[in-house]
């Protein structure tokens, strides 16, 4: 069976690390990140006013990575509930739909959680960033 992992957390908890240690040297893993698309769509990795834009694309890499066949992290914070329902529905429907493949590719999510990162650590590995995030 495939996965779909999700990582949850604040800005600077240790997702984007996390992913990329985790799917190095692993041919069947892709990673997804709203930042990283956003640098390469529009030149800064905070794209003000694009979001919808940036959720069109990842949503498009991760549709096609299932039909693919390949695991996938969609590294972002996806603290909003709308991110974790839409990828649960996602596996959900496309389930329902392989088993009439004849050789189902299946997937089952799973959520890797950085919520226990306390902020205070993460205000200060932020502002160590390169690009930080705007403090708002």
């Amino acid at each position: 069976m495939k996965k779909i992992v999700m990582t949850r957390g604040l800005p600077a908890s240790g997702k984007s690390t996390w992913s990329r240690e985790f799917i190095k040297g692993k041919k069947d893993w892709v990673r997804v990140n709203n930042d990283e698309l956003g640098a390469m769509l529009f030149g800064e990795t905070f794209a003000e006013g694009r979001s919808d834009t940036i959720d069109r694309v990842r949503k498009n890499f991760i549709e096609d990575a299932i039909l693919r066949g390949v695991n996938i992290v969609v590294d972002n914070t996806n603290l909003h509930p709308k991110h974790e329902e839409y990828l649960r529905k996602l596996v959900v429907d496309h389930n329902e739909l392989a088993q009439y493949d004849a050789k189902p590719v299946l997937y089952e999510f799973e959520i890797k959680d950085f919520t226990s990162v306390p902020v205070k650590e993460c205000i200060i590995r932020n502002r160590k960033r390169d690009n930080p995030v705007p403090e708002k």
